[in-house]
């Protein structure tokens, strides 16, 4: 009963692991502190299908990952970064290969 209890979680961690292979690099300029980060990750996180977003203030990098067979327009991240008061200077997608 023990192993199944420690076992569970590893399978759930391994499956959403394997099924969400494609994230997207985001730069954007203007960012001068944690609200406005804040802001451009609410944006982001109303998109369909958008999982997790790490950024970096410093930078102005937004790490996006999706779901599976999900993916997102450098045309709908600038209208986006635009509305939010920003500029876009990167979008890249980034496949990862298991």
């Amino acid at each position: 009963m023990k192993r199944l209890f420690f076992l569970l979680p590893l399978l759930f961690f391994t499956s959403q692991a394997l099924a969400e292979d494609v994230h997207y690099h985001v730069v954007v300029s203007g960012l001068s502190c944690p609200f406005c980060v804040y802001g451009v990750e609410k944006k982001l996180k109303n998109l369909e299908g958008v999982v997790d977003i790490k950024s970096e203030l410093e930078t102005g990098e937004f790490f996006v990952q999706v779901e599976d067979g999900v993916s997102l327009s450098e045309e709908t991240i600038k209208e986006l970064v635009t509305k939010a008061g920003f500029t876009l200077v990167t979008f890249e997608e980034i496949v990862l290969e298991d």
